[in-house]
Parts: C-alpha cells; structure tokens; sequence
C-alpha cells in the first residue's frame, strides 16, 4: 500500500496518493476560488525561480530575431512528440 499524503485546503482535506498530473489538474479544477489561491500560496514557495543563466539564455533565445533560428508550429509539434 502507498503512503498518502494529506494535503490540506482551509476546511477541506485531501489525500494524495500516486495520482498524475491530468488527476492533479482535474482536482484542482474542483477547487472553490479560495481553494484555489491557498494553493497557490502554498505552491508559490516551493517552485524554485530560474538561476541567472537560464534566464539570459531564455531571453537570447526570445529576443532572437533571426527567422533562421526559429521554429515552425509542425516543427514545435514534432519535438515534442506530438
């Protein structure tokens, strides 16, 4: 049996256990507004920002403007698999 972990959202109560991302957003789709934002809170902490290089390659990479170096939408798509 997996361990549960109990997450808890003001009055409600919830026990997580191996449940996937698709599962964990249609839970938090059924999250009152207020819910919402005590998990955002909770959450905001514990996502670590992006160190300085990553940010500056990022921003070369947005601020690019040679077509040459871009990405097509079908070119997008095959990479990722899709």
């Amino acid at each position: 049996m997996r361990a549960c972990n109990r997450i808890e959202f003001g009055r409600r109560v919830a026990y997580v256990s191996g449940m996937s991302i698709v599962e964990l957003k249609a839970e938090v789709d059924r999250l009152s507004p207020k819910d919402r934002e005590k998990l955002r809170l909770y959450l905001k902490p514990k996502i670590k920002p992006l160190d300085a290089e990553t940010r500056r390659r990022l921003a070369a990479k947005i601020d690019d403007k040679n077509p040459a170096n871009w990405l097509t939408l079908e070119e997008l798509k095959k990479r990722l698999g899709d």
